[in-house]
């Protein structure tokens, strides 16, 4: 897979990553940056706020800096977060109903602009900003959102065609898209007969793989 950025919006499972073209379930998974925004408080974990050596996470994918987001003038709903994703990091954002972590993830691929600072995108090399229009096509090719809700997501006759969707929609040529819908439903864990299904027949469970394997 050329990319692999799985977001969470309002209060969702999150997992960003950048993952080549082709491997295996292994290697993808090996890629991956996983990030959780909820409203849960885990316990019984005690909190600590030393950070792994960024050695062992691998190189950066995302860099926020300084950024600041208001939604009325002088009502500051982000102040000044600072923050660095890393491949085979996992992250969770963790805070009470209001507090921006909705708002956080929608700066990742630019739904949202910040009112001050800055959010970085890296891959192959390249730095793309979330701020600079012209780089909005290559970076929501980059960082995907999956939604709480699959509901929300799902809407084609067939789970083949759903997970197709975003090929066609990123000008992915089509001789590639059976071995790509095919592997990214493998790697949710998801046998190649649900692909014939309605997407609204499946299990909660199913509908939420189905979903991440349109992103994938």
């Amino acid at each position: 897979l050329r990319k692999i950025v799985i977001c969470a919006l309002l209060i969702a499972l999150v997992a960003v990553s950048f993952a080549t073209a082709g491997g295996s379930k292994e290697k993808a998974a090996g890629e991956k940056v996983w990030i959780v925004a909820t409203d849960t408080v885990f316990r019984p974990f005690e909190y600590t706020n030393e950070k792994a050596p960024a050695k062992e996470c691998g190189e950066k994918v995302i860099e926020i800096s300084d950024l600041s987001y208001d939604y009325d003038e002088g009502d500051f709903r982000l102040d000044n977060i600072n923050l660095e994703v890393r491949k085979a990091e996992l992250l969770a954002i963790v805070g009470q109903s209001g507090c921006g972590k909705t708002t956080l993830i929608s700066h990742l691929n630019a739904l949202i602009s910040p009112s001050h600072g800055k959010v970085l995108v890296y891959k192959d090399g390249e730095v793309w900003d979330t701020s600079v229009k012209k780089h909005i096509k290559k970076i929501r090719n980059i960082v995907g959102l999956v939604f709480q809700y699959p509901e929300y997501q799902l809407f084609e006759e067939t789970v083949y065609k759903d997970v197709q969707y975003g090929l066609k929609r990123m000008g992915v040529p089509e001789e590639e898209h059976d071995a790509r819908v095919r592997e990214a439903i493998s790697l949710v864990g998801l046998d190649e007969s649900v692909l014939k299904s309605s997407p609204f027949e499946l299990s909660g469970g199913q509908k939420r793989r189905v979903a991440i394997a349109g992103v994938l």
